[in-house]
Formats: structure tokens, C-alpha cells, sequence
């Protein structure tokens, strides 16, 4: 039998602790009065927050209940109140045998639009308990509101909702369907006493969430009441800390209530220097930025625990708004022959666009004050009324920015945009000077960084202001264009920051690439900016020993579809590295994994197949289901692996997905990890690429021991753990017999369809994950190797290297001058 090698047991025989000498004074409190009536106030509505409006009565009405029930008594209560003498309560009068009664609180005198607090306490213990379960006293606060039906111009009554918080935490069927937003009709309420303060009732109904998240409803409980924005200041825009209206079950928080929505902004976030996430309200529309509104649980939510929800705008428009578009953006193409193309876009209302050239690059506020003078006359400007190419040519080589306002059909300034660009006057240069080099290294060997795993880099540059990096697999990018690497080098890469910049135009910066694979070809890609020009560069290099497909670390840029499915459908033996506590970090074969087809378990929306093997021959009970979709293995989230019986106790097994560097995992995500073949033929199964673009590298199964068949409640412990699963056909030896099954490879996924890091992912459609496998593109997504921080820019072991450097075009007298390669074994 099979002994846990690295299992918390709960079955141990109990420690009876010695007795202690030391004595402890310890006065007991007063005891109950056991004749007493227990009164007690149960849970009820009008405990805590009452709003009520001016026009309905100043009283409340409670419910009070008792233990004992013999008599008929009247209950003494004790009043405290925020003004003295304004409540006034009721008899709290129960009849012989009457368990239940209620009771009223008055306040005549309470004035609008003025919170008033109150609590009532039975002190007496002849009447209600001091200790226990059942509550002796109530509080209550009370506040009388008017809230007036915001209304149009023309007496429109509805507004319009648009829902950005489940479609960021969920997926949407809206969007997959084409449908840009998730959008309702809602009445708007606004404070009278408090004007821009509007509330919304039940946002969140059953047929708007239907609507949002089709099929994955299932998941959501409405939770009925209000939501508020606070709209007083129209620069400074807010969701105050309030319930979202829903709950989500089947992630573990079901006892923390319903999720909460809260602004990142200073109002609830007073610590916080960069909680400035603010909307804005502009004509009659209240908007939120992306990633400025956050979901949190209300028991974490002050210790700034939150999840960004709103992958873009948020936004209500008021009853008859209108939505106009008045944005101006430009952007600029290096110089050329003199001049610089500046590309205008200007938005559908957007009458005319006022623009003109300042020197150097400006800053925020300064662009800000440059609107104001191009408003006001004071400098010379020019004109465009639709959006097309500006073309600069000035007098002086230099950095420049471009401030252009966009006006309205009235004339009326609307918004401001700017962009700072680099002009290089006819007949002058301004090339961008860089030597990018690559080369193996033993300097951090102790480490267990070695030629077989890392590469070094090594940038010098003079003059450049900006650029990004990253270090990819040769195989991915040798075909693609420039254009299309700076493009997602941009989008994706790792950009320079201020220090490495100056250590590039000084003495040089040196990143250090690890965890590679041996054997294996990279391609360093450097994108340096000096204000006028950019430059692209690639440096090839391999790292020592012989390439070992078993140890290699594969990504979903590796895999290729299964052709046929029969090719799935067999034995495999299952490599993996044990985390037995062994410390090592090679595959090994570990067990064998069986896929077989499964009918029973299909609809509309999946392909199942049973997966058998996963507890690595713990018990033969073990089949799971995993989804079969379009060529590739889609892992589903955990499910129970049947029994084993250890010690005379029967254990349940379930696995999960983990980052195991992370130590982060669930058992309720679907798609976590996704398998496909790689180029030798292999089933390797690997995170999933949205997982990868927030951070996250699902590489390990775990599976662990409940003492209960529902598998729920705190673990035993861990049954078996294994990270970077990589498959082999049993039998075969080498390369697997079935690599000439592959079909279309899996390249790169948009980075566009990717969603914000949060723990709520899990929560997204199906349809969203296919929509992720079968987005394919030709554009490799920048995700560099791990970096290792920074090393020397002088070679300690040379083994080989390989460099890149501009050259640079004729000046001056017309000789060609290239720039000097630094001695760097000086």
C-alpha cells in the first residue's frame, strides 16, 4: 500500500497536555437569572440603515420575541439616541402565552435629509439574557430623503446602464455574439437634498444577467437593493462601498455575502496615494475608466483587497442624453525627407480641430495651458474638419509637440489632444546608435544559471529615450515582420525604465535570461527610440548541450492540434516532475495516463472524454472528465477521483490546477491548463494563454485527500503533486509515433481577448475560452523568458556570442561612419 509521503494525517491519537502550575485569579461574571423571559429581538428589516421618504410616517415598527411565554409582562428598555428625547417607544407588551409582539419607535421631530442614530437595550435580567445567542438590544438608524425621478428634457423617464462588471469578471455571450454592450433601461434617482447623488434599484435582474452570461447564470444570486454613484463633483465621479447586487456560488466566498463594487479612488481609499481612478460627468453621461472600478468581498474590502472589474468604460447616461463624440488623438511616423506625418483622428461631432507646434515635450498641465491659448487666439493655428494626415515640416531639427483642440458645430471647445514627436530637418540625421549583443556566461553558475539555461544580453546605446525588450524562441518570431514584432514588442514587451536607460547611453545594460531550454535557438529583440527615429534589432543566440524534448519547457506557442481525435484516444505514459520533496527538477515517468472516449457526458456545448490516471495509480476509480475541443485537450476544473483506503480510514481523492511558484490554484476553473501536441509529437499540457497575459503559469496537477465524499472542508492532505505533465504514447521511444497528426499550429492568442489579472476569471463563459482557442494569429505575443534581474556588461566566460549594431547613414561631408564596437574583453 501506497504510504503519503508528504501528507498532514488527521487521524492521530490525541496529546494530553500537563497541567500547569501557574494560578490564575479569575472573578466569574454574574450569572443569568434562570426565571427569566428571554426576550430577545430576532433579525429584521428595520434593524440598521432606514431611509424613509419625507411623506411617510416618523415610525418604525420592531418585533420582539420570547424563551419563556407563562405570563403576561411588559418589557423595560432602555433608550439611547444620537438626540435626546426624539424616539419614543411603544409598550413592548407580550399576553400570557404569546411568544411574539410587536412594537413601535417614533420620532416626531426628525428633520430632512438628517441621520438620526438610535439603540434599545433590555438590561433587566428578569427579562432578556446578558449572554448568549440571543440578541437583548437593537440599533437602528434613520434618515428622511426625498429621491425625485431624474427626468429629460423632453420627459424621458429611462437611462441607460452599461454593464462593464460581468462581462470583465465572467466573459460575456453578448460580446461573443458581436454585440459591443451588455445595455438596460434603468430609472434613475436622484437626492434632493444632494444633487449629482443618484441611486438605481435591482441594476442586476434576472433577465439583464441572463442576458450578460447566458448559461453561467446558474453561478449568480441576485441580491435585491441599491446602487449608488456619487456624482457631486463631475470631475471626481464614484461608486462609494456598496453591494454589488449578486453573489457567486462555487468559489468558497458564499459566506461573505454578496460581492461588493467599489471606486479605487481617495473617498475610499484615504491611504492610498494613487487610488485616483475618478469618472467623469459630461452631457448628461457618467463614465469610469478601465480598470478604475474594483470587486472585493465585504469582509476584505477595507484592507484594500480588490479585483479589477471593468476591462473598459463604465458608464450611465441620464433620461434623454445624448452621446456626442468630440475626441481628438494624433499619432506620429518617424521623419522622413523633412517632414512628419501626424495621423488625426477626430471623432464623429467632432466639427473642426484648431492645432499648432510647440518646441520640446510638454507636459500635462503645460499642454492643458497651450489648449487655452490656442482657444484664445493668442498663438497662430491651423485647421482640419475631418480626421486624415497632417504633415509637419519645420525650420529646425528637434522635439516637438503638436496640441490641437476639437470644437463642436457651435464653435465651443470640447477636448485636447497632443502628441510629442521628433522632426528632422532636411538633410540633417538622427539614426538611432545601439550595439545589441548575446552571449553564454558562467557567471552565476552557483546559481544554477548555466550556458544550457540562460542567456546574457548586453545593450549599448547613445542617446536613446525609450525602448522595450524581451527574449523569445527563434521559431517564433524568424518569419515575422518588423513591423508586427515592434508592434507587439510595444504591446507587450518589457519597456526600459529610467535607470536602465541611462546605464544604456553610459555603461551599458546587461539582462539576464534564465529557466531556458538547452539546445534551443532565442532571439534577443531590442526596440530603441531616440526621439526621432526607431530601430528594431535581432540577435540569434543557442544555448549549449543537445536539445531534450522531454525536458523541454513547452507553451502553448509549442503546440499543434491533434488531427484526428483517434490520436488522443489511447495510453500515454505520463512524465512529470514529482514534487515528492526530492528537490529535482527534471521530468521523470511518473505513471500512465488512459484517454477513452465518453458519450454520456456530452451537450450542446461540450465534447467530454474520460481522462483515467491522474492519481498516478492510486486507485482505478480515478476518471475524470476533461473537454475535447477543436483539436485540443481543455482541462476541467476539479472533480473527485474516487477512494483509498489508508490506515483503516477511506479517503477521497479530487484533483486541482496550481501555479506552483505562485502557490495559487482552484478546483472550480475550467481551462486552466490546455494540451496539444508539440512538434515531436507529445501531449504536453500547459497554461492557458489569458492565464499567462495576467501572470499566472498553471504548470502543476495536484491531487489531495478529503474525509469526505464531497470532498469539502479543510484537506488531509496532499496525495500527489506533479508540475510540467508532458505525455509519450506508451511504447513508443524517441519521438511519438504520431507526430505527423499534427494539423494547424496554435499560434499566438490576441492579446486584445485576454481579460485583467483577477481571481474571478474562473467565472467566464465557455464560449469566451473557444473563442480564445480559435483566436489564431500571426502576431507572436511578447512573453518573454524569465528575466534574473541584471548582471556585468564585461564577458567573464566567453563561449560565443553574437551582436548587432546600426549603422549609420552619411552626414556632413558624406562619409559613412559606423559606431565604435566597445571592447568588452578589455
Amino acid at each position: 500500500m501506497k504510504t503519503f509521503k508528504y501528507l498532514w494525517f488527521a487521524f492521530l491519537a490525541a496529546f494530553v497536555l500537563a497541567g500547569c502550575t501557574d494560578d490564575i485569579d479569575y472573578t466569574p461574571g454574574e450569572g443569568e437569572d434562570p426565571n427569566s423571559y428571554g426576550v430577545y429581538f430576532p433579525s429584521q428589516d428595520n434593524s440598521g440603515d432606514v431611509e424613509l421618504d419625507p411623506a411617510d410616517e416618523t415610525v418604525l415598527e420592531f418585533k420582539a420575541m420570547r424563551r419563556k411565554t407563562d405570563d403576561a409582562i411588559v418589557v423595560p428598555v432602555e433608550v439611547t439616541s444620537s438626540q435626546e428625547g426624539l424616539f419614543k417607544v411603544s409598550e413592548i407588551k407580550f399576553e400570557a402565552g404569546q411568544p411574539e409582539t410587536t412594537f413601535t419607535v417614533s420620532f416626531d421631530g426628525a428633520e430632512v435629509a438628517k441621520t438620526y442614530s438610535c439603540s434599545l437595550m433590555i438590561t433587566d435580567k428578569r427579562f432578556a439574557y446578558n449572554y448568549g445567542e440571543y440578541a437583548n438590544g437593537i440599533a437602528f438608524s434613520v434618515t428622511r430623503v426625498q429621491w425625485n425621478l431624474v427626468k429629460g428634457p423632453n420627459g424621458e423617464t429611462k437611462g441607460k446602464w452599461r454593464d462593464e462588471l460581468f462581462t470583465g469578471i465572467m466573459g460575456s455571450n453578448i460580446k461573443d455574439n458581436g454585440v459591443p454592450y451588455a445595455e438596460k433601461d434603468v430609472e434613475i434617482y436622484e437626492r434632493a437634498d444632494m444633487p449629482g447623488y443618484y441611486r438605481i434599484k435591482d441594476i442586476y435582474d434576472a433577465a439583464y444577467m441572463y442576458k450578460i452570461v447566458g448559461y453561467n447564470y446558474s453561478n449568480v444570486v441576485l441580491v435585491p437593493g441599491y446602487t449608488i454613484i456619487d456624482a457631486r463633483d463631475k470631475e471626481k465621479v464614484y461608486f462609494p462601498a456598496q453591494p454589488a447586487g449578486f453573489a457567486i456560488t462555487g468559489i468558497g466566498y458564499e459566506d461573505d455575502g454578496a460581492f461588493m463594487i467599489v471606486s479605487f479612488c481617495q473617498e475610499n481609499y484615504p491611504d492610498i496615494a494613487s487610488a485616483t481612478s475618478y469618472g467623469k460627468f459630461e452631457n448628461g453621461i457618467l463614465t469610469f475608466p478601465p480598470k478604475g472600478v474594483m470587486l472585493t468581498l465585504p469582509s476584505i474590502w477595507k484592507a484594500t483587497s480588490f479585483y479589477t472589474a471593468n476591462t473598459e468604460i463604465m458608464r450611465l447616461m441620464l433620461p434623454g442624453a445624448q452621446e456626442y463624440d468630440y475626441s481628438v488623438a494624433f499619432t506620429s511616423a518617424p521623419p522622413a525627407d523633412g517632414k512628419v506625418n501626424i495621423t488625426a483622428t477626430l471623432g464623429k461631432d467632432v466639427a473642426k480641430v484648431k492645432y499648432a507646434y510647440f518646441e520640446g515635450e510638454l507636459s500635462a498641465s503645460v499642454v492643458a495651458s497651450k489648449s487655452l491659448d490656442i482657444d484664445a487666439g493668442s498663438v497662430p493655428t491651423k485647421e482640419i474638419t475631418a480626421s486624415g494626415t497632417i504633415t509637419a515640416e519645420l525650420e529646425e531639427t528637434g522635439i516637438y509637440t503638436l496640441v490641437g483642440n476639437s470644437y463642436n458645430a457651435a464653435g465651443v471647445l470640447q477636448k485636447y489632444g497632443a502628441v510629442t514627436f521628433g522632426y528632422v530637418k532636411k538633410g540633417d540625421e538622427r539614426p538611432v546608435v545601439m550595439t545589441v549583443r548575446t552571449e553564454l556566461s558562467w557567471e552565476h553558475e552557483a546559481q544554477g544559471h548555466t550556458p544550457e539555461n540562460s542567456i546574457k544580453g548586453i545593450i549599448f546605446g547613445e542617446d536613446i529615450k525609450s525602448g522595450f525588450y524581451a527574449l523569445m524562441k527563434t521559431d517564433q518570431v524568424k518569419n515575422v515582420t518588423d513591423a508586427d514584432l515592434i508592434a507587439s514588442l510595444k504591446a507587450g514587451g518589457n519597456p526600459f525604465s529610467a535607470e536602465q536607460l541611462e546605464k544604456i547611453n553610459s555603461t551599458g545594460y546587461a539582462p539576464f535570461f534564465i529557466n531556458l531550454d538547452k539546445g534551443t535557438s532565442f532571439t534577443l529583440l531590442v526596440l530603441g527610440d531616440n526621439g526621432f527615429n526607431n530601430k528594431l534589432f535581432r540577435v540569434e543566440q543557442e544555448t549549449a548541450g543537445k536539445a531534450d524534448p522531454l525536458q523541454r519547457k513547452y507553451t502553448i506557442e509549442d503546440l499543434y492540434t491533434f488531427k484526428d481525435k483517434a490520436d488522443l484516444l489511447k495510453t500515454w505514459d505520463l512524465w512529470g516532475v514529482n514534487n515528492d520533496g526530492s528537490g529535482k527538477t527534471s521530468r521523470a515517468k511518473i505513471g500512465q495516463v488512459t484517454f477513452s472516449e465518453n458519450t454520456e457526458g456530452d451537450s450542446e456545448e461540450q465534447d467530454v472524454v474520460n481522462v483515467s490516471g491522474l492519481s498516478l495509480g492510486a486507485n482505478q476509480e480515478d476518471t475524470v472528465l476533461w473537454e475535447w475541443y477543436n483539436g485540443v485537450i481543455y482541462v476541467l476544473k476539479g472533480q473527485p477521483m474516487g477512494t483509498i483506503s489508508y490506515q483503516g480510514a477511506t479517503l477521497y481523492l479530487k484533483y486541482y490546477i496550481l501555479d506552483k511558484e505562485k502557490s495559487m490554484g482552484a478546483n472550480s476553473i475550467d481551462g486552466m491548463m490546455v494540451g496539444g501536441l508539440t512538434e515531436d509529437g507529445y501531449l504536453a499540457l500547459v497554461s492557458a494563454p489569458d492565464w499567462v497575459k495576467q501572470g499566472y503559469n498553471f504548470d502543476t496537477i495536484l491531487v489531495q485527500a478529503f474525509d469526505n465524499a464531497e470532498c469539502e472542508g479543510k484537506t488531509i492532505g496532499n496525495w500527489e503533486s506533479y508540475t510540467s505533465p508532458l505525455m509519450v504514447e506508451a511504447g513508443a521511444s524517441g519521438a511519438a509515433v504520431v507526430k505527423k497528426s499534427v494539423s494547424e499550429k496554435l499560434l499566438m492568442l490576441s492579446q486584445e481577448m485576454s481579460i485583467n489579472p483577477s481571481n474571478f476569471v474562473e467565472l467566464r463563459g465557455r464560449q469566451r475560452a473557444h473563442a480564445l482557442i480559435d483566436e489564431m494569429i500571426g502576431k507572436p505575443l511578447m512573453r518573454s523568458a524569465s528575466l534574473e534581474g541584471e548582471v556585468t556588461t564585461r564577458v567573464v566566460t566567453p563561449l560565443s556570442s553574437t551582436f548587432s549594431t546600426q549603422i549609420v547613414r552619411p552626414v556632413g561631408d558624406g562619409t559613412i561612419r559606423k559606431m565604435p564596437v566597445h571592447n568588452y574583453f578589455e
